[in-house]
């Protein structure tokens, strides 16, 4: 462990490998090597997403040894903190500003609601209120609203199976035919079956062209409505338009929001090709997910739970209500086996977004 290199790939390649019973094991030889002088920084952020708990006694000497320290994943082990652990945080909000500001973001990474609440409340006092202290909410799938704190994001977190041989699957080790990362196999339970690809009978707002089907749910798991249908238009979503709304009646969609202007698209698209999908539970490992530790590997085809952000929360307002819209669902660049390939901009996620009371659904995309 000691000789991998901090920005290696061998080492998060590795620990997606090792059985859940040996996990604690690894995060103590990781804090161990982090004392001694290695280069262990790597692991730690794969425990954080992976198996927080394991590093619930070491957090204080996280704390001194301040791993990752310059990256957006300083704070992760603390998802797996205590409320013993919370009190420590509480009292370092009044330390020095670069240490109060760590502990404030320590306590959102918490997702436990104590430590939001305390984090809440130092806003306009420790942390100053606006975009900064929002956006940092947002990371973590939450806002301030009037009265209290408001989630944006829902359980279950379930990943998309799709059929044998319709993907061209990542190996961990490298190359066709190694062997998968277990996210692709998330276990036997279904919570959801649908379809995927295809086009709905409406007309893009911008285009004109059929609209794309990405997912209908014909079984849906308990955060998602009963028959929807979440679409697109893949030649102007990302192009001609940064979003895109779509109001739903049962299982029938059109196009909704501010008026577009018609235009021709610069990348027109074709629809996907068709298949039948199943939406299973997701095993705790991969309820969290990043896009970078990933590094093209990991399954990030994902409904409900917490999108897999490429760059900040980006979640749009409702056009009908003005309400923050919560995270439905995300699609990963897909490669096809025979073609195409769909790379959501350059190597990107697609990320759909629900109003539950408008029946309002919103798409948009990220890439680097």
């Amino acid at each position: 462990m000691t000789d991998e290199p901090s920005n290696g790939t061998a080492l998060p390649a590795s620990l997606a490998l090792v059985p859940d019973g040996s996990l604690q094991e690894v995060a103590d030889a990781a804090v161990a090597g982090l004392r001694a002088g290695h280069p262990a920084a790597d692991l730690i952020v794969g425990l954080s997403l992976q198996a927080p708990h394991t590093l619930r006694p070491h957090l204080e000497r996280l704390w001194d040894l301040a791993p990752n320290s310059p990256t957006y994943s300083a704070c992760w082990p603390w998802r797996g903190a205590d409320d013993n652990e919370i009190d420590r945080l509480a009292a370092r909000l009044h330390a020095a500003p670069a240490e109060s500001d760590r502990a404030w973001r320590c306590l959102l990474e918490t997702r436990m609601a104590r430590g939001w609440s305390i984090a809440v409340a130092a806003i306009g006092g420790v942390v100053p209120a606006g975009d900064y202290a929002d956006a940092c909410l947002n990371l973590v799938g939450i806002e301030r609203r009037a009265g209290g704190i408001r989630r944006l994001v829902t359980e279950p977190t379930c990943h998309i199976e799709f059929p044998q041989g319709f993907l061209v699957p990542p190996g961990r080790g490298g190359g066709r035919g190694a062997m998968p990362d277990p996210s692709w196999y998330p276990g036997s339970g279904v919570a959801g079956a649908g379809r995927f690809g295809g086009e709905v009978d409406a007309r893009c707002a911008v285009c004109g062209g059929p609209l794309h089907r990405l997912l209908a749910f014909d079984q849906a798991p308990a955060n998602v409505p009963g028959g929807l249908q979440v679409v697109t238009c893949l030649s102007c979503l990302g192009w001609s338009q940064q979003v895109l709304y779509f109001a739903h009646h049962g299982t029938s969609v059109r196009p909704a929001g501010p008026a577009l202007t018609r235009q021709r698209p610069e990348f027109p698209a074709e629809a996907l090709p068709e298949t039948p999908v199943r939406i299973r539970p997701s095993s705790p490992r991969w309820r969290r997910q990043d896009w970078a530790y990933s590094n093209g590997e990991e399954n990030l085809h994902r409904v409900g739970g917490e999108p897999t952000w490429i760059q900040s929360a980006e979640f749009p307002a409702c056009p009908a209500c003005h309400r923050t819209m919560r995270f439905l669902l995300q699609l990963d660049s897909l490669e096809i086996e025979g073609g195409p390939w769909w790379l959501w901009g350059s190597g990107g996620i697609l990320y759909s977004f629900w109003c539950d009371g408008c029946s309002l659904s919103a798409t948009l995309w990220q890439c680097t």
